[in-house]
């Protein structure tokens, strides 16, 4: 850096520039305040002059006095505030890491100029990668541990596992129950079922759908049904009959229970034997997990749909693990982002562009935390600091112009623009200087 003088010029008008004021103007006050030292000046020097004449006599006064003339004209003032400062560049920036490890590349040399981004060096990352792997695994897990608590909480409304009607419900409001444990029972006996035997040759034949004829045993009453499955394999009744096991549904009329037994025959071809009815579908209800009940959807008698909400359940429990799991995520994803963070730090790239100033590390030595890899000046125009006098500071202000010469350049004068004028005075020894900053392109 270079300490540079620097000459601010004020220019201040002369009296016919300036705009008439009530009472005396500041140039006016002036001329007055001169009006009164003259006679002043001229009685020291009439004082002076009559020492030396009563000590050297008349000739010798008029042989030291000399004079000069000059027109009468008017000019402006110009006042001058100077003072010195260092050069510094528009922008610095010295490179750091807080790596440590092997340098790969780093490919510039100093006094070369670099744009901002430009990679300047590449650190060997080896070990960042293997922790970013771990991080990664470590957010899945938290991830799947998250979602299962949500699909838990879903399980707090106790469904429907199929259509039909509710038969029993097993708990009430205020009940706790465990995982496992009954809360309803729902049975469809709106459709009966009737599975009986037929020859498994004509049974090959039958299909599903088909219109079959059921007659009741107790009653001899003829009920219509439709064929709802075939099984595929063949059974041996006793007396070496091969068979096949058809399942008819049969809308229940109102009297058809468990215990009514009857046979079927479809196309013409009767059931080898009879059987009894059993429902279309019973399931029995049960909780996915413990809780409270807090609330009962249906009642008994009720006919439900499949997946229809019939329990809903509480768990204060449950909320702190889904808490607890959603909290252990955002640690992972955190962790994550840092890793990525840090696999970011091993490619380093100029922040500014400039010029290289120095270059403190190449590519094959290793790096230390904390140490100025390189440093990076940008150059584009440079600024210096002035400190002016309180005196002088409401004089400055910023867009004036600066002549600055250096002392390394002779016979040479810059020209700078105020930039800058601080408010914050520093004091010392009972005098107040305001920092002026100053642009030199």
């Amino acid at each position: 850096m270079m300490k540079l003088p620097v000459l601010l010029k004020r220019e201040v008008p002369s009296p016919e520039d300036t705009p008439p004021k009530s009472g005396p103007s500041p140039w006016k006050k002036r001329l007055l305040r001169k009006r009164v030292l003259i006679p002043v000046v001229a009685g020291v020097v009439a004082l002076s002059l009559g020492i030396h004449f009563f000590g050297g006599g008349q000739t010798a006064l008029a042989a030291d006095l000399t004079y000069t003339t000059a027109a009468v004209e008017r000019r402006d003032i110009t006042s001058e505030i100077t003072g010195s400062g260092s050069l510094e560049a528009a922008n610095s920036y010295s490179v750091t890491t807080l790596l440590e490890g092997t340098i790969l590349t780093a490919d510039f040399e100093e006094g070369d100029q670099v744009e901002e981004g430009t990679v300047l060096y590449t650190i060997d990352s080896s070990n960042a990668s293997s922790s970013l792997e771990k991080a990664e695994i470590s957010l899945n897990q938290s991830q799947r541990s998250y979602n299962n608590k949500l699909e838990s909480l879903e399980d707090l409304n106790v469904t429907a596992s199929t259509s039909g009607r509710v038969i029993s419900l097993d708990v009430e409001v205020g009940d706790d129950v465990s995982a496992g444990q009954t809360v309803a029972t729902i049975r469809n006996s709106d459709v009966m079922s009737l599975t009986v035997p037929f020859p498994a040759d004509d049974a090959a034949n039958f299909y599903v759908g088909q219109t079959a004829s059921v007659t009741l045993d107790s009653t001899f009453e003829v009920l219509s049904g439709a064929v709802s499955k075939i099984s595929a394999v063949d059974t041996v009744l006793t007396g070496n009959i091969i068979v096949r096991e058809v399942t008819i549904d049969v809308t229940n009329p109102g009297g058809i229970s468990t215990t009514q037994s009857a046979t079927a025959e479809i196309d013409g071809v009767g059931s080898s034997s009879g059987s009894t009815f059993a429902y279309e579908d019973e399931a029995v209800v049960t909780a996915a997990i413990s809780g409270e009940v807090a609330s009962l959807q249906v009642a008994e008698g009720d006919w439900v749909d499949k997946n229809q909400v019939i329990v809903v359940l509480s768990s204060d429990t449950l909320a702190d693990e889904i808490q607890s799991a959603s909290e252990s995520l955002r640690n992972a994803e955190l962790s994550l982002e840092s890793q990525y963070d840090q696999l970011d730090d091993y490619t380093i790239t100029s922040p500014i562009s400039g010029t290289i100033i120095d270059k403190n590390y190449k590519a094959g030595e290793t790096t230390e935390s904390n140490q100025v890899l390189c440093s990076i000046y940008d150059l584009s125009y440079l600024t210096m600091t002035l400190s002016v006098d309180e005196l002088d500071i409401a004089d400055i202000a910023v867009g004036q112009t600066v002549s600055i010469t250096a002392d390394a350049v002779e016979d040479a004068t810059y020209e700078g623009v105020v930039t800058k004028v601080s408010v914050a005075g520093t004091s010392s020894g009972g005098v107040t200087t305001y920092p002026v900053t100053i642009r030199i392109d």
